[in-house]
């Protein structure tokens, strides 16, 4: 009796209030983890204990108070062991709760930002209907694009038609174009080996070309010389003529004067002849330079030191041609002249002989130099060469002399003509130089 109402009272303190306000919330929240199931068995098995507890109970109460069954011992050793069970998943089932609790925080935290993006989606949403709005009214103006856009097929399928007129007029045109194409492919062929002759000729005339500019040099030179003498002899022939018509009187003396005239002008040819040959003897080497250091004339015996023909050395640098350098030597005299205006010198050794270079600057209208003479002077015959320097000056000197006589007899002339036109009772015609 005293062990089966003990049994009772051991489970009238656990009734099913107690065991749904464990297993209800459980299995509502944790119902998908394994420790909720394993907690929802375990209240189950205690309820159907519990249950068959007391079913055993009132069972017992009908057949005898003083000795308790057999099953009746196995329930009640049943139920301490699962009673001791149940305590400890009650505790266990408020860590739990703990954490439910630590996890529903985090849950609050989340639905307040996710309330924050909801206002933010409201926002968006706002954005999205007023860009509806602005879609709706450009559907609308689509709408009538399409309308124009039906249109504009309409012309372009018409345009499409000529197109392909035109098409077939430019393929024939294409047709035509490619046998054009092919002519001109061989034409360019022909052109090509024409341009390549052509080459050949242009280089042939580069050459060529040098050659005359070389000769046209010296046809100017020329050709200015033949234009002084050309106005002089102008000069002459008018007033020969009018000599002639006026003064029959004077013709003896203008015959005389011809011939006189005409002896001073062989003498001139003689005297240049005489001074070509006078050039070409000269012992010393000289050579004229233009303001480049370019040879321009050169006489015999500078021809004869150098061992060069006049071909090899004209319009060459005249220290390619003495020292055979590339430019000018260490205190070149032709430099010196440049700078000094004046006569510069330099001893050089040509062929195991010691020869003394003179350099004379030739001066322009400006006084700027404009080229030099080249002398290479023989140190060991030097009185011989001043000598020959000498009798050539003196030669010359008398040619001048002879030119001046015949300009004092002009003046002369000229003075009796306006002597017998002053006396015929006309002016006289021509100045007088004294």
């Amino acid at each position: 009796m005293a062990l089966a109402d003990c049994l009772l009272q051991k489970t009238n303190r656990i009734d099913a209030k107690q065991i749904n306000e464990y297993t209800h919330p459980m299995t509502k929240r944790n119902r998908n983890t394994k420790s909720a199931d394993e907690f929802f068995f375990l209240a189950e098995h205690y309820q159907h204990i519990n249950f068959n507890l007391k079913a055993a109970l009132m069972n017992n109460r009908t057949k005898t108070k003083e000795n308790p069954s057999s099953e009746l011992l196995i329930l009640h050793e049943q139920y301490d062991t699962l009673k001791t069970t149940y305590d400890n998943s009650i505790v266990w089932q408020k860590q739990i709760e703990q954490e439910l609790i630590s996890t529903f925080e985090e849950l609050s935290f989340e639905t307040e930002e996710k309330g924050k993006r909801a206002a933010e989606l409201i926002i968006l949403n706002l954005k999205i209907k007023f860009e509806d709005a602005e879609k709706k009214q450009r559907a609308e103006e689509l709408i009538i694009a399409n309308i124009e856009l039906v249109f504009q097929n309409k012309e372009k399928e018409k345009r499409a038609a000529e197109l392909i007129i035109a098409n077939k007029a430019l393929a024939f045109q294409k047709n035509e174009n490619e046998k054009l194409v092919a002519e001109l492919i061989v034409a360019n062929k022909e052109l090509m080996f024409q341009n390549e002759e052509k080459a050949k000729r242009a280089a042939e005339l580069v050459i060529a070309n040098k050659e005359l500019a070389f000769q046209q040099n010296e046809k100017a030179k020329r050709a200015a010389e033949l234009v002084i003498a050309k106005k002089e002899l102008a000069f002459q022939n008018e007033e020969k003529t009018k000599r002639a018509k006026k003064l029959k009187t004077a013709n003896k003396n203008l015959v005389e004067e011809t011939e006189l005239f005409m002896r001073a002008e062989q003498q001139l040819k003689k005297a240049s002849q005489n001074w070509i040959d006078t050039f070409n003897a000269i012992r010393d080497g000289i050579a004229l330079l233009d303001k480049d250091q370019k040879i321009m004339e050169t006489n015999q015996a500078f021809l004869d030191i150098i061992g060069k023909t006049r071909e090899e050395i004209i319009d060459q640098h005249c220290y390619s041609v003495v020292q055979g350098t590339e430019c000018p030597i260490n205190n070149c005299p032709v430099v010196r002249s440049q700078k000094s205006n004046k006569r510069e010198t330099k001893e050089l050794v040509i062929n195991d002989s010691i020869y003394e270079l003179l350099v004379d600057p030739i001066l322009d209208q400006n006084n700027k130099f404009a080229g030099a003479v080249h002398i290479l002077a023989d140190i060991t015959s030097r009185k011989e060469i001043e000598g020959a320097k000498q009798r050539n000056l003196d030669q010359l000197q008398y040619f001048h002399n002879i030119t001046v006589g015949r300009e004092i007899k002009m003046q002369e002339l000229k003075k009796e003509i306006n002597d017998i036109l002053i006396r015929l009772g006309g002016t006289a015609k021509y100045d007088i130089f004294t």
